[in-house]
């Protein structure tokens, strides 16, 4: 009897009931994105690995311990991406998107490898919601990038405090994230198009501390 085949080690599989609610997070994250103006870019699973070499660094972890790299049919050096901003620089300089206008606004939602040593919270194949803003030296930019992100950011890490009760307590945690902070999503979406009209930085903290109310 031939040995049943299973999926590789350190490769997560998100089937029911956690497929919705992988499905439902990614949509939670990736709303005010969308509504901050950001452009989705689908990025290539594998590049030439000389990107992440020069892009990472050939001394960090990433590149010297982590990375999956093969030589393709072409005698080509590839690799597995095991992050998103070295492919997003390099489709920006290589389709001339910096010519539509600065700053470049994108965002991309999707998996990256890393042969790392699977653990606890730690996959060979991880999921990432990735912004990147391009062309501009900008502290307003940066506030908006990180005024995007931080409240899921802070809001995931309370979930997580509470994934060790057990599953149900976790799903039902998440679950309820997802459907009760819909004003609270909408307040930041208004807050920073307003923003994006008075570039005024004061009155944007001003709104996200109020839309931390709901």
């Amino acid at each position: 009897m031939a040995e049943q085949i299973q999926a590789p080690k350190g490769i997560p599989e998100y089937f029911p009931p956690a497929g919705d609610l992988f499905r439902f997070v990614r949509e939670a994250l990736t709303l005010p994105v969308i509504q901050a103006g950001y452009k989705y870019i689908e990025l290539p699973y594998f590049e030439d690995a000389a990107l992440f070499s020069r892009g990472i660094g050939e001394s960090t972890d990433v590149v010297s311990k982590e990375m999956y790299t093969f030589t393709d049919r072409g005698d080509r050096s590839l690799a597995l991406r095991p992050e998103g901003t070295a492919g997003v620089i390099r489709s920006v300089i290589e389709n001339s998107l910096t010519q539509q206008g600065l700053p470049v606004k994108l965002w991309y939602a999707s998996a990256f490898f890393r042969a790392e040593k699977p653990q606890k919270g730690r996959y060979r194949q991880l999921q990432q919601v990735g912004i990147e803003a391009i062309g501009a030296d900008s502290a307003a930019l940066d506030a908006e990038v990180i005024a995007i992100g931080s409240p899921y950011i802070n809001q995931a890490l309370t979930i997580y405090e509470h994934k060790e009760d057990s599953k149900l307590n976790y799903y039902n945690s998440l679950y309820s994230w997802i459907y009760n902070n819909v004003n609270r999503r909408f307040a930041y979406s208004n807050a920073l198009d307003q923003f994006n009209v008075d570039n005024n930085i004061e009155s944007l903290y001003l709104s996200l501390s109020k839309a931390d109310k709901f």
